[in-house]
């Protein structure tokens, strides 16, 4: 309940339990130490909350329905739509007994008889036959939300050891051992390769020099408890990755990766970065979406890249526009990459014979966001389709103050450029994780695209 209060309806999806081959979810929620019960019937598709007081509670109810209507667009079962029901109860006579009332009436509502028989009276005896009762309905979903420390969730649900985080339930199996990301301050450097020096400021009247000593590396910080709770919960909200983005392509709003920032338009001199400018198919639209006059493209391979610079030049767009034919890692590298038009990524290898190949330029993520002048100034849109670059351009920036000056970040998570499920999976929770420390979710399809908007921003 406490994540769905924060507006948190993806977390808890239980992507391999059928909902609609129950009869009923029965949810126990204890709130301000007070226990009530939601009953979902699924045939009716109706829900109510049962309370021992008395009280009603619509607005749990308004959380349910925007939960299922979530949980719809990834697991579909018919099951989006909902209405309420109503249920009159006998109310509780003394102050701690809410917890038996809640079990009461969950018996009640599987034997198909009216809750309000379980009175005050058969409390003391229910105390006693609480266990046996909560076996014999264990074919039931019995979901438990608990918003109280006594059940020590957040400190016992994951255990850390010096090689990796493992969980103690079902999902043993997933391990995420990931390389720590470092950033360490004498990278922070004006000493960069002589292409990146001809990268001219973003910014009118700024200099690198002088920006260079605001950009600060952060401290490595592992993830609180919390967070390690919170990651693993993304890897298995994500285990049905493939499905889920498949559903994401199906749901896709084909204009949100440029309409959601028409507001930008209002602004004076909207700034943009895209990593992985391919052939010039997004561009024409953010620049017309947003009307910026200072908007930079990055592409490292020279055919790509030829094409690109043709349509901008065709467009007329030479004077807002600004491009470089290299692309961003986490450190300098030069390589033959296979071609295989815009699904062409570092990370995918093809050695058959015969098969396409160019030699790019990759630089390092730090130098050229020092060089465009991003330690002075704020970037409105940081855009990134680079099949697969997109995790070392979110956790660099995210290992140093440069993260604090970008208002929105959006990109295209790529899982078929691994070979490894599980890697990915991890990486792109983690990126998740780390982005939440400054960002917030702005729009969301999974594994598809997806913006993060700066906290504190309109």
């Amino acid at each position: 309940m406490e994540k769905w209060t924060r507006r948190d309806y993806l977390s808890w999806l239980y992507p391999k339990v059928k909902f609609s081959s129950y009869a009923f979810i029965l949810m126990a929620i204890c709130s301000n130490h007070h226990w009530i019960l939601l009953v979902a019937s699924v045939s009716k598709k109706t829900v109510l909350v049962l309370d021992p007081l008395g009280h009603q509670h619509p607005d749990i109810e308004h959380k349910w329905r925007k939960y299922m209507y979530t949980r719809e667009r990834y697991i579909p079962e018919g099951l989006e739509k909902w209405s309420s029901d109503h249920q009159a109860v006998s109310r509780q006579r003394e102050g701690n007994s809410c917890g038996v009332f809640v079990l009461m009436y969950a018996e009640a509502i599987l034997c198909n008889v009216n809750v309000q028989i379980m009175r005050q009276c058969r409390v003391a005896r229910y105390r006693r036959s609480m266990m046996p009762i909560i076996t014999k309905w264990k074919q039931v979903i019995v979901a438990f939300v608990i918003v109280s420390i006594i059940f020590g969730l957040h400190s016992s649900y994951w255990v850390q050891t010096d090689a990796s985080i493992k969980r103690k339930t079902s999902f043993e199996n997933t391990s995420c051992r990931l390389d720590p990301i470092v950033v360490r301050p004498e990278s922070i450097t004006l000493k960069m390769p002589p292409e990146l020096e001809k990268v001219v400021p973003l910014w009118p009247n700024t200099r690198a020099d002088r920006c260079i000593g605001n950009i600060k590396a952060k401290p490595m910080r592992k993830f609180s408890s919390n967070k390690y709770h919170s990651l693993y919960k993304c890897v298995e909200r994500n285990i049905l990755m493939r499905a889920m983005r498949d559903n994401s392509f199906k749901m896709l709003d084909r204009s949100i990766n440029h309409a959601y920032f028409k507001d930008l338009k209002k602004k004076q001199g909207v700034t943009i970065i895209e990593i992985g400018g391919y052939l010039g198919v997004l561009l024409p639209k953010l620049v017309e979406a947003t009307g910026t006059k200072q908007y930079v493209a990055l592409e490292p391979v020279p055919s790509f890249y030829q094409q690109l610079s043709k349509k901008i030049e065709d467009l007329s767009l030479q004077s807002r526009v600004t491009t470089y034919n290299f692309g961003l890692a986490k450190s300098k590298k030069e390589l033959h990459i296979s071609i295989r038009k815009d699904a062409t990524s570092l990370l995918k290898d093809d050695e058959r014979e015969g098969v396409q190949t160019e030699a790019i330029k990759i630089y390092k993520v730090i130098d050229f966001f020092v060089q465009i002048g991003l330690g002075c100034n704020s970037l409105n849109l940081l855009t990134i389709n680079c099949e697969g670059c997109e995790f070392d351009v979110i956790e660099i920036l995210t290992s140093t103050s440069l993260i604090d000056n970008i208002d929105f970040i959006q990109f295209q998570p790529h899982l078929t450029v691994f070979d490894d499920d599980q890697k990915y999976i991890c990486m792109y929770c983690r990126i998740r994780e780390l982005l939440a420390r400054t960002h917030e979710i702005a729009y969301d399809y999974p594994h598809v695209w997806e913006t993060w908007k700066r906290k504190g921003i309109s």
